[in-house]
């Protein structure tokens, strides 16, 4: 019966050993996963500041149709 219990520890040793392997790969995994995402939130950021907003883009093409009608009025 002792021997039949150690194998059983045994078993137990190396399931628990096998489970925080795996855990420890997870935890792992999720560091990389934040970390990625971290750098998706800042290059996303980055992006967002460099567009031009659509108010002013109508703007610009408003006035420059505007300049190119006045322009062709005129040289008439």
């Amino acid at each position: 019966m002792g021997a039949e219990l150690a194998a059983l520890r045994g078993s137990m040793d190396t399931g628990f050993a096998r489970v925080e392997g795996r855990l420890d790969l997870l935890v792992q995994s999720q560091d990389q996963v934040r970390a990625d995402v971290k750098d998706l939130d800042v290059r996303v950021t980055a992006l967002e500041e460099r567009r031009w907003p659509t108010a002013m883009v109508v703007t610009v093409s408003g006035v420059v149709s505007a300049v190119g009608a006045l322009s062709g009025y005129l040289v008439r």
